[in-house]
């Protein structure tokens, strides 16, 4: 909770249409608005924050740009839901199923890839694919360089029909247990001709003091593209670090990250069955 410990907190995507975008992952697989930012908006499976009894969930930070023309197809997000998908939501708020038997496959607008299977777990945002042209020598450069864990075994894992097949050859970055939190899936480029080796996306990853960071970069061979406040912020410092191989990560202050953090809201009862009304008439559609 005080940042002494790094956490993987968000996602930056770029968007054409910001309200298309918020509509696919809100009414689309459920996830809500945490905040907003000028053109950006950050969704959530629930509170961002981690004093929140059951905050520190992982965001997409979703950034307009109607004349973006980049390639998204570097990486994947992958969801584990506790209740079944509503195909007529996906559909309507602008998703294209691509595969539906046990587990589902989904282009979102923009062309970003989502794989989603039923199951329960602490936050549903389970991973991020990136493809790599070398996964050994991604994931030894994420352990020397980002201090992350490395599970070189995921790849090889048997799962039930039910979840997505594990990719031969895959390994599994994060910091922390990996069912507590949200961890970056180095995936094969070899495994996808679709696919490119290039990420369009950022990682947010929460750290207790970005200029210990900058030099603790530096001297493992890193030097960081930029180092200081993100202006319109408040004054929110990062580092970002762009590694040989695989997805950019930017190193956020935790202490300016809380602060940027909404009070939690509270739902009247009236309010709650609005909600509720509301998804009932769109399951009807």
């Amino acid at each position: 909770v005080d940042g002494s410990r790094n956490f993987l907190q968000h996602a930056v995507l770029e968007v054409k249409d910001l309200d298309k975008s918020v509509k696919f992952w809100t009414q689309g697989l459920g996830m809500k608005v945490n905040r907003t930012r000028g053109n950006q908006a950050f969704v959530s499976f629930g509170p961002e924050t981690l004093t929140a009894a059951d905050g520190g969930k992982f965001a997409l930070e979703l950034v307009e740009n109607p004349s973006t023309t980049q390639d998204n197809s570097g990486q994947f997000f992958q969801f584990a839901l506790s209740n079944s998908l509503r195909v007529n939501r996906v559909a309507n708020s602008g998703g294209d199923i691509t595969f539906g038997f046990g587990y589902f496959e989904i282009t979102a607008p923009d062309g970003y890839k989502v794989v989603v299977y039923i199951e329960n777990r602490r936050d549903p945002f389970d991973l991020v694919g990136v493809y790599v042209n070398d996964v050994d020598a991604a994931a030894k450069y994420y352990e020397r360089v980002f201090g992350m864990a490395a599970d070189r075994s995921y790849g090889d894992k048997e799962v039930g029909r039910f979840e997505p097949a594990r990719i031969k050859g895959s390994v599994l970055m994060t910091y922390g247990a990996a069912d507590e939190n949200t961890g970056i899936l180095l995936v094969p480029k070899s495994s996808s001709k679709e696919a490119s080796s290039v990420q369009s996306i950022k990682i947010a990853v929460l750290d207790k003091d970005v200029n210990e960071r900058k030099e603790k970069l530096v001297a493992a061979g890193l030097t960081p593209k930029f180092t200081g406040e993100v202006p319109g912020t408040g004054g929110t410092k990062v580092s970002l670090a762009v590694p040989r191989e695989g997805v950019p990560l930017v190193f956020v202050d935790y202490n300016d990250f809380e602060r940027e953090q909404p009070k939690p809201a509270v739902l009247t009862i009236g309010e709650e069955i609005q909600a509720y009304v509301a998804m009932a008439k769109d399951d009807e559609n």
